[in-house]
């Protein structure tokens, strides 16, 4: 027990030795420091040390305001940006809007034909191709040769459709 109380006090008296001259290395720093900042007739350069602080400022004021400008030219940017995006969704939605009030007085167009038609034409076996047509013609990808040639046909099935024949 008495070698480790001994061997404590030696670690003790190496650590406080290794603390002496820490603190005397950093008192010499400290004073090679206050040298370098006194002139030869041991005055604080004031003037210096003013000068190189206003130029301290200056630079950064000046990063400052550089960033400052380039973070106004990325806010614009994105706003800029934020605007045409809004105003494409904008002409979108004004499109899809024409474009289903378009569909909607085509399907009252025909549903207004189909009330027109009666019963006994309800009935014959025409209708049915004269639906097909018209799902056909409501198709985009057709041309307008194709979409000339299905109109012919609707109107010759319901030419051919005479009311008296029932």
């Amino acid at each position: 027990m008495n070698s480790d109380y001994e061997s404590l006090e030696e670690l003790s008296k190496r650590f406080q030795a290794h603390m002496i001259e820490n603190q005397k290395k950093l008192n010499k720093l400290r004073s090679n420091q206050f040298k370098q900042m006194i002139n030869e007739n041991t005055i604080v350069n004031f003037k210096e040390l003013r000068k190189k602080h206003q130029d301290f400022q200056k630079r950064e004021k000046s990063q400052l305001a550089m960033l400052a400008e380039e973070m106004n030219e990325l806010l614009a940017k994105n706003v800029h940006q934020y605007i045409e995006d809004d105003s494409f969704k904008n002409n979108e939605r004004l499109q899809e809007k024409i474009l289903l009030e378009e569909i909607e007085k085509e399907r009252s167009s025909q549903l207004s034909n189909a009330l027109k038609l009666s019963e006994t034409e309800l009935e014959t076996p025409l209708m049915s191709l004269i639906v097909h047509v018209d799902m056909l013609l409501q198709k985009a990808e057709l041309n307008e040769k194709q979409k000339n040639h299905l109109k012919n046909v609707r109107e010759n099935i319901l030419s051919g459709l005479d009311p008296n024949d029932s």
